[in-house]
């Protein structure tokens, strides 16, 4: 039997072809949105009447069995050290403010939703986070030591949500859970800049009116 040879290269560039077809009407995998991140870094400052300011956070993740705020699209207090790193700006000739976050544990429990006929269909059960974040702000002399003036900042908030949720909508519902804390410390933090600290910036726009949509990075 002969091969014809002349054949060869028309019917391997035609297999090529038809490959080359494949691969391209082939649908590309879905890719899955970039995550918003809290990252704070458009936000008008707020001049507080220091000469510095100081961003210490003694949280530990990890240091207590039950806290899960590791799991969550954007931890707590890195969102909060953040937020204090790209706000609070010095603007005066002497001293200092420190602002330290001592506590951002986060605890989540799964109960049962009152209703028989939801719990009947298998779609009762509830996911619920509860954030216990504590925050400390001092006013320091020019050598760094604290003075008289100081307050502690307490913010206990829970978010509820059903535990069937996907992945995306339940980072989705973190991360506006965040915002919506990250607005409520902006505001304690103002006020208690201007009462307890006699610091006010009458120029700094609330963090509720710069916060429409966590900026995606």
């Amino acid at each position: 039997m002969t091969i014809s040879l002349k054949a060869f290269p028309a019917v391997f560039l035609l297999s090529v072809s038809l490959l080359c077809v494949s691969a391209c009407t082939t649908t590309p995998a879905a890719q899955k949105a970039p995550v918003p991140e809290l990252s704070f870094t458009n936000i008008s400052p707020y001049h507080v009447d220091v000469l510095r300011v100081d961003v210490e956070n003694l949280y530990q993740p990890g240091a207590d069995p039950k806290d899960v705020a590791t799991s969550f699209p954007v931890q707590p207090d890195i969102a909060v050290k953040r937020y204090a790193e790209n706000r609070l700006q010095p603007g005066g000739q002497r001293g200092g403010l420190k602002f330290i976050i001592e506590d951002a544990r986060i605890y989540q429990s799964q109960f049962e939703q009152d209703n028989k006929v939801v719990s009947w269909m298998g779609a009762g059960k509830q996911d619920q986070y509860e954030i216990f974040l504590r925050l400390k702000l001092y006013y320091t002399d020019d050598v760094g030591l604290q003075e008289g003036r100081q307050g502690t900042l307490n913010f206990n908030r829970t978010l509820t949500m059903p535990a069937s949720v996907s992945l995306a909508e339940r980072e989705l519902r973190q991360l506006k859970f965040l915002e919506q804390l990250m607005q409520d410390v902006d505001a304690s933090v103002s006020k208690a800049l201007a009462e307890r600290f006699s610091m006010r910036d009458g120029d700094a726009l609330p963090l509720a009116s710069l916060l429409a949509a966590p900026e995606v990075r």
